[in-house]
């Protein structure tokens, strides 16, 4: 399993396996990234995410059974996650060089993906700057408070030079 990160959050999961596995097997690997990238989103979701960026509220997950996967949409909609198999979003590399020019969709779906990890990875930078200025903001905020005068006012203290 590869998990792309952006800043210590997850932005993707995708799933390797043999050609040869087994049915049982594979369900329970399709199941365990479908977990993998629902807490990916989770995640994301935590962020202080804009408005105008919610409509890319979205992680997209692969799966590879050897030379053959699909790709997979997991979205929260009403509180609840939903996963999705992607339409038309079979894919396949080719294993003969007869068969390089039907690779065409495949890299097709490979660059919807990877320009959708640049979406997230942007959408990710803006909401830990919209985090961090709000804890600025605190700060700003403190420093405006009225100083009230106490018996300690008169206390200094200077650093001793260490020999």
């Amino acid at each position: 399993m590869l998990v792309a990160r952006k800043k210590g959050y997850g932005l993707t999961a995708i799933e390797w396996k043999r050609k040869t596995i087994d049915d049982k097997q594979l369900l329970l690997q399709q199941c365990k990234s479908i977990r993998v990238n629902k807490c990916t989103l989770s995640a994301i979701w935590n962020l202080p995410i804009l408005p105008e960026n919610a409509l890319d509220h979205y992680v997209l997950g692969m799966d590879w059974r050897g030379f053959c996967g699909y790709m997979f949409i997991v979205k929260k909609i009403h509180g609840i996650y939903i996963a999705k198999k992607k339409n038309g979003s079979d894919m396949w590399l080719p294993t003969h060089l007869k068969l390089v020019s039907r690779f065409k969709e495949t890299l097709q779906l490979l660059l919807f993906w990877k320009n959708h990890l640049n979406t997230l990875c942007q959408m990710i930078d803006v909401a830990i700057a919209v985090k961090d200025s709000a804890g600025m903001e605190s700060i700003a905020g403190a420093a405006t408070l009225k100083r009230q005068s106490s018996d300690s006012d008169f206390t200094y203290m200077s650093p001793k030079r260490s020999r």
